[in-house]
């Protein structure tokens, strides 16, 4: 797990946006392809289209003067003329087709397809937005209308993404749970259907804290385990939460967590009942430990893009063995830990009413 590089996730707080033109291919330099694509998104969304050497996409007339589109061979950006004008860059939003390769590190993008290029080559859809403000602030710090109203439109624009030049785009592709992680699954109803113990579990990097969960506990072991989906890196493709249903303080307890690297499904960390995992804030990940009877600790991270590395945002424990008299500690790097009052800790620690409490699906609803 990488340490403290307190990651701004941008995602959260979004801006976007659309329309006009400007780049590679201006709106008024149509070919005829484009000219037949264009008439083909017409009957969907009446406006202008533009593309680039993959995709291409409609703007509605209504934000015409008010947004342009930079075309470049592999992304379309939206940007809003009155903040590009005054100095402010305008980006609403871009839609990038990004090729898929064993080197990408990820980004703060969202996918929302994928897409097959006439020569078989992969690539993701995502789309991505600013990270400052794009209007004149001095003017006014809240979003102007016409931006606000690019932005509330730009679910609807980037449906009418259509692949060009013999490319194939899947809108959707790649990014569902259910889609993504079925033979993980399946690992783990056959691992309940015969009966694993803990270092089967473990030889097959799943958590050996299923086998307390299917021997001790009342109920078919596929009862009594289950698994969720949640984009919790918020890069627009789901994780696999796999854990105990369960109640009270250990509902939504985590034990095996997975993400997707490259396209394919990845183990992140497996946990135990003395080391377990929640999901916090449906952002962060929470790893909760237990060292005795007078030591306890969480620890916050964040889940990288197109990695299984966890980013850690901060720390705190509760450790009486080191100092009984005042025994709250932060870190924020996992090394060097700071004592504090009970006060900074009670404000520093982190707030299980946040946890995301999942309802499980049971794995006995897969069985065949």
């Amino acid at each position: 797990m990488k340490k403290n590089s307190w990651i701004i996730l941008a995602l959260i707080t979004v801006l976007t946006t659309a329309c006009g033109t400007s780049g590679g291919t201006s709106a008024d330099g149509n070919s005829t392809e484009k000219e037949s694509l264009e008439a083909q998104n017409e009957a969907q969304v009446e406006g202008n289209s533009f593309a680039n050497d993959f995709i291409e996409m409609t703007i509605p007339s209504e934000f015409d003067g008010i947004c342009r589109v930079e075309n470049e061979p592999d992304r379309l950006s939206v940007i809003y003329k009155e903040g590009e004008d005054a100095g402010y860059g305008g980006l609403e939003f871009y839609v990038w087709v990004r090729e898929v390769t064993p080197d990408y590190a990820g980004g703060p993008q969202i996918k929302i397809g994928e897409l097959v290029s006439a020569d078989g080559k992969d690539y993701d859809v995502v789309v991505g937005y600013p990270s400052e403000v794009q209007w004149d602030f001095n003017k006014s710090y809240s979003m102007p209308e016409d931006y606000k109203r690019i932005a509330d439109a730009e679910k609807d624009i980037c449906n009418t993404i259509q692949a060009v030049n013999g490319a194939t785009y899947k809108a959707g592709a790649g990014i569902h749970g259910e889609d993504l992680y079925g033979d993980v699954l399946d690992k783990y109803v056959k691992a309940v259907s015969e009966g694993w113990d803990a270092n089967k579990l473990e030889e097959e990097k799943m958590s050996p804290q299923f086998y307390e969960v299917a021997t001790f506990s009342e109920g078919s072991a596929g009862d009594r385990i289950g698994f969720a989906y949640l984009d919790v890196n918020l890069d627009g493709v789901d994780e696999l939460f796999v854990g105990e249903i369960a109640e009270g303080d250990f509902k939504g307890v985590v034990y095996d967590i997975y993400t997707v690297v490259n396209r394919q499904p990845q183990l992140v960390v497996s946990g135990s009942a003395r080391n377990r995992y929640f999901v916090y804030d449906n952002a962060f990940i929470v790893n909760e430990y237990s060292g005795g009877a007078a030591e306890s600790g969480s620890m916050v991270y964040n889940l990288d893009y197109n990695t299984t590395e966890m980013t850690l945002q901060w720390g705190t424990k509760y450790d009486g063995y080191e100092n009984e008299a005042q025994p709250w500690f932060i870190t924020y790097d996992g090394e060097e830990w700071e004592n504090v009052t009970e006060e900074d800790y009670n404000n520093r620690v982190a707030d299980t009413s946040k946890y995301v409490r999942f309802d499980y699906t049971p794995l006995s609803s897969l069985a065949k």
